[in-house]
């Protein structure tokens, strides 16, 4: 910036209408919500945009508010019956999108992904809802204040009290559906060789920027729990990934059985 080295950033797309493929004429009524609050019942003081509670990015809520469709999220997961949710939450969520993220989660041990860290949008105004995951740090053998945690502390999808209503609810068969996902993807991208091979993969791009940039960012700078160096925390990856892999390996034997 300006001819003085500042360090090696991320880059990342962002998530908005555009990136989606949406039009800004928009004529099939698509939606995308940033982070809305529609696993935590009661509602929240002090958000960013108080008068955009579940923070709809696009449309423009000038143009168009649906900022009620999240709020009929909220009324299904905390304020139906047994009966009334296993007849309606699918035509709400898409289910093997649903799967897919809670799967997610689970791989990669991001427990600061269950309430939040997640997009929100439907293709239309009678398509089901699908999740965006976002905001990423929390995983992978760390925990979100770059604490170490590998497996110690897995994270908890039954705190998402629309996974916990699915998993305990038989007639959803959505444990049996989550399974045989898991099951699938364990045979393809969700192997140790494919994991680790996407590490290396994305270590060789970042590897030539290391040394200028941690002389700009110590590793033992404010804020870190150690001192790791960059292969230190490539280690700390490639450990995680086999532990893991095993205790859901596990989790989901005992699902089955």
């Amino acid at each position: 910036l300006n001819d003085n080295y500042i360090g090696l950033y991320v880059i990342m797309e962002k998530v908005n209408g555009s990136w989606l493929g949406f039009d800004n004429a928009n004529p099939r009524g698509a939606r995308l919500f940033k982070d809305p609050f529609v696993f935590i019942e009661e509602r929240l003081p002090n958000v960013q945009e108080p008068d955009n509670y579940y923070q709809q990015k696009f449309p423009k809520q000038s143009i168009a508010d649906h900022n009620d469709e999240p709020e009929d999220l909220k009324k299904l997961v905390f304020n139906t019956d047994k009966e009334q949710f296993s007849l309606q939450w699918f035509t709400y969520f898409h289910e093997d999108n649903l799967i897919d993220w809670h799967l997610l989660l689970l791989l990669t041990n991001n427990d600061d992904g269950v309430f939040k860290n997640f997009y929100l949008y439907k293709e239309n105004g009678f398509a089901n809802f699908k999740f965006i995951p976002w905001d990423y740090d929390h995983s992978f053998g760390r925990d979100g204040n770059y604490e170490l945690n590998l497996i110690d502390r897995p994270v908890d999808c039954m705190k998402v009290p629309l996974l916990k209503r699915l998993m305990e609810m038989p007639s959803t068969e959505y444990a049996e559906h989550l399974t045989e996902r898991y099951l699938e993807l364990r045979n393809t991208v969700f192997t140790e060789k494919a994991l680790l091979e996407l590490i290396d993969k994305n270590e060789k791009a970042v590897r030539p920027y290391v040394e200028e940039n941690s002389k700009r960012w110590p590793m033992d700078g404010e804020g870190y729990w150690d001192a790791n160096n960059f292969d230190q925390e490539m280690a700390i990856m490639k450990q995680y990934i086999p532990m893991r892999l095993k205790q859901l390996d596990a989790y989901f034997y005992n699902l089955e059985h």
